[in-house]
């Protein structure tokens, strides 16, 4: 194979890649953590600007690469006496590749600029008339807390709910070390500084036609010890009439189970020292000690969206917690398998 075959051979594998991965967006599903479907204003505000760097970017290099390949066919050496034409200097090119790059600069930086103050919107006004959603979030070692000081301050574990079409105003909080909230489709990465109140606002768009909410992923995305990686959570996005029926139903208490196993859960729930971190009150902060988890059973994941929400799951958890989530703060308690079986017909009957 000639060299110039082979690197027509590279150059078009290449080139195949580039474009079957820019084409992966078009499959994305809601779980895939990306940027490129964004589903807030503060989301395509930041996309737009992606975009626009990655066109420019990608002429630039087509201008380059093809100037480059021209002269070295144009100019190549055709006996080795030659001697190139000597330049010494060229005044309109030097001017054009200072302005140039001046320029591309400007345009880049206008939307730049613009998506940076879009980004901090004055609410005050939206504030006094209640039409902003205010959200505590609070991230530990290694789970996130979400807390609604507007509707009686409903706090919820690993899960933020979100209304479409309204605003939504974040205050990012740390229990312990610096943290990063990241929901890639809402947008808008912000770290949790110790002593320090972050802000993120957004208002997202409707889920799909025909359904109620849809369920996006995030994590932290700033290394904050042993669990990191598993530091996850879910984002929700519903109707405005879906989210007060969330709201409403969430506050509500939990129905009693009749079931024996569930009961003797319960107890051993409040004996065992489960309650001295965890509570089961939707409007119980418990000073963010711990995950809340009233309505659990409804839940889909546990351990900040670490493992599917199923009895086998919860067991090998409450049996274990660091052999699932190293460095988690949960002690392992030695329950024995009769107390871990009844705890998890307690918390799976709390729906």
């Amino acid at each position: 194979m000639s060299a110039r075959l082979r690197l027509l051979t590279l150059t078009s594998a290449v080139a195949a890649l580039a474009v079957l991965t820019g084409c992966e967006w078009l499959t994305f599903s809601n779980e895939a953590q990306t940027t490129m479907v964004p589903m807030t204003d503060l989301g395509r505000s930041t996309d737009s600007v992606y975009w626009l760097v990655i066109y420019i970017t990608a002429g630039i290099f087509v201008v380059v690469q093809g100037m480059l390949m021209y002269a070295m066919w144009r100019f190549k050496e055709t006996s080795p006496d030659d001697i190139p034409e000597q330049v010494h200097g060229n005044l309109q090119m030097e001017i054009g590749w200072t302005l140039l790059p001046v320029i591309i600069l400007v345009v880049i930086s206008v939307p730049t600029v613009k998506g940076i103050w879009a980004a901090q919107p004055d609410t005050a006004e939206m504030e006094a008339a209640g039409e902003v959603v205010t959200i505590k979030v609070v991230g530990k070692q290694w789970w996130f807390a979400f807390q609604y000081p507007d509707y009686d301050d409903i706090v919820i574990g690993n899960e933020i709910h979100v209304p479409a079409g309204k605003q939504v105003h974040l205050e990012l909080h740390t229990g312990d070390v610096l943290h990063s909230f990241w929901i890639p489709r809402l947008g808008g990465k912000r770290d949790l500084i110790p002593g320090k109140v972050n802000h993120i606002w957004f208002k997202a768009d409707m889920p799909p036609e025909g359904q109620d909410s849809i369920t996006l992923l995030g994590q932290c995305a700033e290394l904050c010890g042993d669990s990191h990686a598993l530091m996850r959570m879910q984002a929700v996005v519903h109707t405005p009439e879906d989210f007060d029926r969330w709201v409403n139903g969430y506050k509500a208490s939990a129905a009693q189970s009749s079931d024996p196993l569930a009961a003797a859960g319960q107890q051993t729930f409040l004996s065992a020292g489960c309650i001295a971190c965890h509570s089961t009150d939707p409007t119980n902060a418990q000073a963010y000690l711990a995950p809340n988890l009233s309505h659990f059973g409804s839940r889909t994941h546990l351990a900040a969206d670490r493992l599917d929400n199923t009895p086998e799951n919860l067991s090998a958890w409450l049996h274990n917690p660091q052999a699932l989530k190293p460095g988690a703060t949960m002690p392992n308690l030695n329950l024995n398998d009769q107390q871990v079986e009844a705890l998890v017909a307690y918390l799976h009957s709390l729906k």
